[in-house]
């Protein structure tokens, strides 16, 4: 075995450094991206470079905590560096204390869906149309292994 990441529980759950990390530590969304000018591609959307910390290389991996992810029923306006994105709930699991959703962006349709964390109280129906409000701020670069 080998170290990954050293540090205090919140540094590493919220900065995690590699995809293990991100996925040991909690759960979360790793996305692959192709760096296109002044953009990163992702599946289903887009964030500008000029919002993610550098990037060497044509492709890059991101982690996206399911809690940074908030669900809208309705379409909404997000102010930059955030991005609203379109997709169709295909999966719900309740735990309780929280739910979880798994979102398919409209982009994207054959990749993996967003996992997504809400309150108790939200019961969106699997098919359901929504709007998933990511803030770019939110998307950590991993390191290559």
């Amino acid at each position: 075995g080998r170290i990954e990441q050293i540090g205090p529980p919140d540094r590493i759950f919220d900065f995690p450094e590699t995809r293990f990390v991100a996925e040991f530590i909690g759960r979360a969304n790793v996305l692959s991206g192709k760096v296109n000018g002044a953009a990163v591609d992702f599946a289903g959307f887009s964030i500008p470079t000029a919002a993610l910390p550098p990037i060497a290389g044509p492709t890059v991996a991101c982690a996206l905590r399911a809690h940074t992810i908030t669900l809208h029923h309705r379409p909404i306006v997000a102010e930059p560096p955030a991005i609203v994105i379109p997709g169709r709930v295909t999966g719900r699991t309740y735990y309780g204390e929280y739910r979880s959703f798994q979102v398919q962006p409209e982009r994207g349709a054959s990749e993996k869906p967003l996992l997504v964390f809400c309150g108790p109280a939200e019961d969106t129906e699997i098919g359901s149309q929504v709007h998933l409000r990511i803030d770019a701020a939110k998307l950590v670069v991993l390191r290559g292994d």
